[in-house]
């Protein structure tokens, strides 16, 4: 039995809970012991600890255990970039440490080392730095489809028209210029997020996320109205990724949403698609799962005739089932992915 209030534990318990914070979609128990350099086995009895504590939480994603931190504990992550050590320490000051994780770097080329290692919510970034500036590092984050998606708050003492035009010129969200009230950036920090969070898109093919998608099997069970839902889950992404690259990686996935929806052309429905590579189809249209498989079969040797381990697998329940089980939309989902 572990004895929780040794101070040891307590630290493994904190190294735990501290890297499971820098990742987007948790980790499997090996990987944790690898990063915390202890033996599987120790590190499982931890995260039981931790799960009865409800500090993490246990699911299967493509058949593997990952373990990730529970929603309350999931605070967003900011990354200050400023190459003055005593501004990065202000702007950390000013920040509730109980509402955010704070990253830091000192130059834009370390800025896109920690954006590479960790899953960041928003940029705080200067504009003047030696190297790359703070226009250079916002431009390679909104272009890269993965990163496009996190909002950057320029603060700069440059303050002219001008720079604030150049700044959305290349992507920036929201623009303060030094000295700053941290009241201020605070509150920018929060709008920000919230409307982050509100804009619920997937990074790479901007179609409806998982919020969304529930939302619209709500209204499809709301209307009690014929319609079948579909899941198409790619396997072997991870892998292909790690052989291909990410940018053949995005390219797959913006072409088998394509190929959704030349399979669905003049049909009423809806496409979704969840941070976890779930293609959701909602609507009335029948033997789509058999078209799209087909299609995806042809499609294959054009991506990679060398890549033998992509596999589609394909979900329906028809409307029929969902109301005579009775189903709601969370169980609706919860079912087809």
């Amino acid at each position: 039995m572990i004895n929780i209030n040794n101070n040891n534990n307590n630290n493994i318990k904190d190294k735990i809970l501290q890297f499971l914070k820098t990742t987007e979609f948790g980790a499997s128990s090996t990987e944790i012991s690898k990063q915390i350099q202890h033996n599987r086995l120790t590190i499982s009895k931890y995260l039981e600890v931790l799960q009865a504590q409800n500090l993490v939480t246990q699911q299967e994603v493509a058949q593997a255990k990952l373990w990730k931190l529970t929603e309350q504990q999931q605070k967003p992550n900011i990354l200050v970039v400023d190459d003055e050590p005593h501004v990065v320490n202000l702007i950390k000051l000013s920040l509730a440490s109980d509402k955010f994780n704070i990253f830091e770097a000192y130059s834009g080329n370390e800025a896109l080392e920690v954006l590479k290692k960790n899953k960041v919510d928003l940029l705080v970034l200067d504009l003047m730095m030696p190297g790359m500036s703070g226009y250079e590092v916002c431009k390679i984050l909104k272009e890269n489809p993965l990163t496009s998606h996190i909002h950057v708050i320029i603060l700069s003492a440059k303050g002219e028209i001008k720079d604030k035009i150049d700044g959305i010129d290349v992507g920036a969200d929201d623009y303060i210029t030094k000295p700053f009230d941290p009241l201020e950036l605070e509150a920018r920090i929060n709008l920000n997020l919230k409307h982050s969070t509100q804009i619920g898109k997937h990074p790479i093919t901007k179609l409806p996320d998982k919020n969304l998608i529930l939302e619209e099997l709500n209204k499809y069970i709301a209307e009690n109205k014929y319609f079948n839902v579909y899941n198409f889950k790619l396997n072997g992404l991870s892998k292909f990724a790690d052989e291909k690259g990410y940018k053949k990686h995005n390219e797959l996935l913006v072409l088998f949403q394509r190929l959704i929806n030349n399979n669905t052309l003049g049909q009423n429905c809806f496409l979704g698609h969840t941070i976890n590579n779930n293609f959701v189809l909602i609507g009335d249209m029948k033997g789509v799962d058999e078209e799209v498989k087909v299609a995806f079969e042809k499609m294959l040797p054009y991506i990679d005739s060398n890549f033998k381990e992509l596999k589609l697998d394909v979900n329906m329940l028809s409307g029929k089932e969902i109301q005579e089980k009775n189903l709601d939309f969370n169980q609706v989902f919860d079912k087809i992915t």
